[in-house]
């Protein structure tokens, strides 16, 4: 069995090579970024906040965003403050009173009309890793972008605890080889919502795994061929 940890060790690596990471939501130095908006006062932007020159962030520069629709009351959204819960971690929190969007944009420029000219037609899974999110959930739209052309694509909403993991497959854009920015749009409907993400990436596609690890296993049988 010993000699099969190097071949594991390898495939899960090659896939690993393969992400690329789009926010890790980790940006020194702290507190980061915090939109507060008191729904009742400001319509249709409740807040902006925008970082640029960050690690760990696709085209280092990240938009917080929140649009209010209606209702009232304290919406937190925020990343990477520990005085907030949220170091590390992207947060969003509203309360049932309060209806709107809280958007990310990430973007190769500071006023997010987007420059980053990347290829991703190698990764075209925009996939989450969700820390925690309430029973009320939120309905995630993330959208590709190629200068004024847009991709977007929905998924039910998202709600129950946590740990888990969402991908958004955006292989039906016509433009992936040069996808200019990226935004990822969250609906409270009124309900209250909270939802903690953990990391950001772009992933192959799933038969693309399946191709990796159908040559791990290649090379599995003519490891044992060798040492038959």
């Amino acid at each position: 069995m010993k000699r099969l940890v190097p071949l594991t060790a390898a495939l899960a690596a090659a896939i690993s090579l393969n992400a690329v990471v789009l926010d890790s939501f980790i940006v020194p130095p702290d507190p980061g970024q915090t939109v507060f908006a008191v729904g009742s006062l400001y319509s249709p932007v409740t807040g902006i906040d925008a970082q640029s020159g960050l690690g760990g962030v696709i085209g280092n520069h990240r938009i917080l965003q929140l649009a209010h629709s209606a209702g009232g009351g304290l919406t937190q959204f925020s990343v990477n403050s520990s005085a907030l819960g949220s170091s590390g971690l992207l947060a969003y929190a509203s309360p049932a009173s309060w209806e709107g969007t809280a958007s990310v944009i990430w973007s190769g420029d500071l006023d997010g009309t987007g420059s980053l000219a990347l290829d991703m037609t190698g990764t075209p899974i925009v996939e989450f890793d969700v820390f925690a999110v309430d029973n009320t959930g939120v309905d995630p739209t993330v959208t590709v972008w190629s200068g004024l052309a847009s991709f977007p694509v929905s998924i039910p909403t998202i709600s129950g605890g946590g740990p888990f993991t969402v991908g958004f497959d955006m292989s039906g854009a016509g433009f992936l080889a040069n996808v200019t920015k990226f935004t990822l749009d969250m609906v409270s409907a009124g309900v209250g919502a909270d939802v903690v993400i953990d990391e950001a990436r772009l992933v192959p596609e799933p038969h693309e795994y399946a191709l990796l690890a159908g040559l791990g296993l290649l090379g599995l049988a003519a490891y044992r061929r060798i040492k038959a």
